[in-house]
């Protein structure tokens, strides 16, 4: 019984010298000829200890809460007014940034470390068309209905600049995928409806 106890809260009990596999009351019975001898505070320490490393349920729903999730590598839209305010923002890797100031040029980040310009690039510039070489850029915008999740593009895409839902941007292939004209959204975690608010840049 004190082994799957033990288990239960993520100690191994194979190396604790000294502990008697029994339980009397709310007592451990320990051996006073174990070198080391481990003493009841000594065990409750180690059961602590075994306790932190676990993530917190949040009675009575019983999910984890939400500071103790990993971050999701999702990426965000950024609007600033200059390359100041763009350099000072607390982004991460793929990240967007979108210059209002340079009539709405979209930076995206690639390396590491924002406050490196030259760690920034250009995907999308409405004053000269899309960083790819060739093609035309076509910018559409969408007012889905309720559970709306397809799109119908004007044109066969040949590159996909951006999409974003209400200004976030979506991630290829785990958020939308593109079949000849037809653009699918998914894994959104929450259904459309007329409020909200669909993108696309690419060209074409």
């Amino acid at each position: 019984m004190t082994d799957s106890i033990f288990k239960q809260l993520g100690l191994d009990t194979t190396d604790r010298e000294g502990i008697d596999p029994a339980i009397d009351g709310d007592s451990i019975i320990i051996d006073p000829n174990a070198v080391p001898p481990l003493t009841l505070t000594d065990v409750l320490t180690n059961i602590q200890s075994a306790l932190e490393q676990k993530a917190d349920l949040n009675a009575p729903n019983g999910v984890v809460v939400d500071e103790q999730l990993p971050n999701l590598a999702t990426s965000e839209q950024f609007d600033v007014n200059s390359q100041a305010a763009q350099l000072a923002l607390n982004a991460r890797r793929g990240d967007y940034a979108v210059r209002l100031d340079q009539n709405g040029i979209v930076y995206r980040l690639a390396r590491d470390s924002a406050n490196v310009f030259a760690n920034w690039t250009i995907v999308y510039d409405p004053n000269q068309g899309s960083a790819t070489p060739s093609g035309t850029t076509v910018d559409e915008q969408f007012t889905p209905g309720l559970n709306q999740l397809t799109f119908n593009l004007s044109q066969i895409p040949l590159n996909i600049i951006i999409v974003t839902v209400n200004g976030d941007v979506l991630s290829e292939d785990d958020q939308y995928t593109v079949v000849g004209q037809a653009l699918t959204l998914q894994n959104l975690g929450y259904a459309l409806d007329s409020t909200d608010f669909v993108r696309v840049v690419y060209t074409a």
